[in-house]
């Protein structure tokens, strides 16, 4: 199937429809990073492409309907759409949501996290988010889990040494971001940082609005998102001042043994690394994924303060270089290290930054 998704991109809709006799669907669509296929070709050549010894499929071999194509596809776990090709599909994948994406592949890789992982459904709802902030407008399925989960895993195939190739021909904006942060993960993390950052910013209300009376206070769907500010009603004077430099280490309190199965974790802790000039709002975005009842929550454990965004940014890099030589690094900034370490650990990275 992606083989013939690529080949689709590759020679465009009417150059695959004409090389494989195949007319324009009418009913159902195959959606796929967002672009919508003819699913009766696609599915046709994908059975020439399994089986070379028989070629494709013709267009009057099989049935493209409800009870055959579209059954077929979403078994193997494919979104099939119904309407004119000339309906609304949804935007390309700007430069800043490849930049998550491709952050959250290096934290996870090698494993690709399905639509279901916590951390694809955090994802999907900031980009949801970041999209309804800058009045864009998408289908139903606009970065949904299964969207998500789909790009991140197709950024595999531009890794070195992963046999997992997806989509040859992927978005030529994968491509530029990849060769814009790779390998400099540390690069990438802080971009990353900052358009979370700059998404957050803009998703908290100005204080002093509110809506008018009666006014319906639940969410509207993305295709109603207006391209204007919320109105506010009185005059209003915001002011936001950043603090200090901090470097943290957080660490998990709760049932942790529950996500480390057979894995001894006495007189250890699980922690997360980082620099953030506003530790309280750090902390609450890292324990708002966390399902109510699973009794798991960040802490800060220590921090340390710094003179320069620059400085903060070398120590925690020092620290996090030092938990890599030390085998406690577990992916991206978490470790599992020590209880009787941590403090240790700490000052030697601050003193080499003295």
């Amino acid at each position: 199937m992606l083989r013939a998704l690529a080949e689709y991109d590759e020679l465009g809709r009417e150059g695959f429809l004409a090389k494989y006799g195949y007319g324009p669907a009418k009913a159902y669509f195959l959606v796929h990073n967002g672009k919508r296929y003819d699913s009766k070709a696609i599915a046709g050549v994908a059975v020439g492409i399994e089986y070379p010894a028989n070629g494709p499929l013709k267009a009057a071999d099989f049935s493209g309907g409800e009870a055959t194509v579209r059954a077929k596809l979403e078994q193997l776990g494919f979104e099939v759409e119904s309407g004119s090709p000339s309906a609304k599909r949804n935007p390309d994948w700007t430069r800043e949501e490849t930049i998550l994406a491709l952050e959250l592949y290096t934290q996870r890789r090698p494993q690709i996290p399905g639509e279901t992982d916590p951390d694809i459904l955090a994802l999907s709802d900031l980009l949801r988010s970041y999209a309804g902030q800058r009045g864009v407008v998408g289908t139903p399925t606009f970065r949904n889990p299964n969207g998500v989960s789909m790009k991140v895993a197709n950024l595999s195939r531009l890794e070195q040494g992963d046999s997992r190739k997806g989509l040859a021909h992927g978005a030529g904006t994968e491509e530029r971001v990849w060769a814009e942060f790779m390998p400099d993960v540390a690069r990438l993390q802080a971009a990353a940082e900052a358009i979370r950052d700059g998404i957050n910013r803009l998703a908290q209300p100005p204080i002093g609005t509110e809506n008018p009376p009666g006014a319906d206070a639940s969410p509207r769907p993305l295709d109603a998102v207006s391209r204007g500010p919320r109105p506010s009603f009185g005059e209003v004077v915001h002011t936001r001042t950043d603090g200090e430099n901090c470097l943290y280490v957080m660490r998990l309190h709760g049932r942790i043994n529950d996500l480390f199965p057979g894995r001894n974790l006495h007189k250890m802790a699980v922690l997360k690394i980082g620099r953030s000039n506003d530790l309280k709002r750090r902390v609450v975005e890292m324990n708002c994924g966390f399902p109510p009842g699973l009794e798991l929550a960040w802490r800060p454990t220590l921090t340390q303060t710094f003179q320069s965004a620059d400085s903060a940014h070398d120590a925690e890099q020092a620290l996090l270089a030092l938990l890599l030589r030390q085998g406690f690094t577990i992916g991206g900034e978490f470790a599992v290290v020590p209880e009787k370490q941590i403090e240790t650990m700490l000052a030697a990275a601050v003193r080499s930054q003295s």
